[in-house]
């Protein structure tokens, strides 16, 4: 089943055109890896289809239905988006942080609801943060900052979860134990798609990649299918050994591809 699809979608920020006649279909029940250099586009095509901008052209369509016709609080029962910035503007501790993803599921001023307690609570510990519920957010490091932000989308229950960098910052368990997050909710019938640049994490873990460079998709597919030394040179501009173990691709840079190399030494010159 389609979650969410675009069609021909088109992006423009201060009038430069960012995103360029985008086609995707993402289903129920996968986790999908966004992959791409620096200003390819990621971080503006998880915020258009979050509903957060205009778009210049072209659809986004959410279980069938035009997502820019779906007022904001349904949109936000259905979509849950983790930003790349890291801010909390109120000096909050960690649980009521995480209890701000259950405003779209109750009316203004309305009580907490039982259901609400419980998707805290389970929120909380999924990002094991129940030793940090007190805490306050402005007194975290950037790591546990970056769990709570993930633990209030975790507690918004949305069908579709959209995340810009989780696991940036994290170190490297706290990163599995979020792939594995992760896994288990596509397992479970939710839809993942998260921006990573840990070329491994979405390697080993995701579905499916996308491969976003220059504001276009440029390849889509199974990791197996799509993480090449060739398409490695050609995004990315590295070399790159690619082996497999049983645990799927390793991805090893090794340097510069020859064109990166020779645009690194045009630079230098005087």
């Amino acid at each position: 089943m389609t979650a969410l699809e675009t069609r021909a979608l088109c992006v423009a920020l201060d009038g430069r055109p960012v995103l360029d006649r985008i086609d995707l279909a993402l289903q129920a029940g996968e986790f999908v890896g966004l992959i791409g250099p620096n200003g390819a586009g990621k971080s503006t095509l998880l915020r258009a289809l979050a509903g957060l901008l205009p778009t210049r052209g072209g659809t986004i369509v959410l279980d069938g239905r035009p997502l820019a016709r779906l007022p904001a609080g349904a949109r936000a029962r259905r979509i849950a988006y983790v930003a790349q910035a890291r801010e909390v503007a109120w000096s909050l501790d960690v649980e009521a942080v995480v209890g701000l993803g259950r405003l779209p599921h109750r009316a203004a001023f309305a009580p907490e609801t039982r259901g609400d307690r419980a998707a805290i609570d389970a929120a909380l510990a999924t990002m094991a943060l129940d030793g940090l519920r007190g805490h306050r957010v402005d007194r975290l490091s950037g790591g546990e900052l970056a769990r709570v932000l993930i633990a209030r989308a975790l507690a918004q229950d949305a069908e579709l979860l959209l995340a810009d960098e989780p696991a940036a910052g994290l170190d490297p368990a706290h990163q599995i134990a979020l792939m594995t997050v992760f896994r288990r909710l596509a397992g479970a019938g939710r839809t993942v798609l998260a921006s990573l640049h840990d070329l491994n994490l979405a390697a080993r873990w995701c579905d499916r990649v996308i491969v976003l460079a220059g504001g276009r998709i440029v390849a889509t597919g199974a990791p197996e299918a799509v993480l090449d030394a060739r398409l490695l040179a050609s995004v990315y501009g590295i070399e790159a050994h690619v082996d497999r173990d049983p645990g799927g691709l390793l991805l090893v840079p090794t340097g510069l591809s020859a064109r990166s190399a020779a645009a690194a030494r045009s630079e230098d010159r005087p």
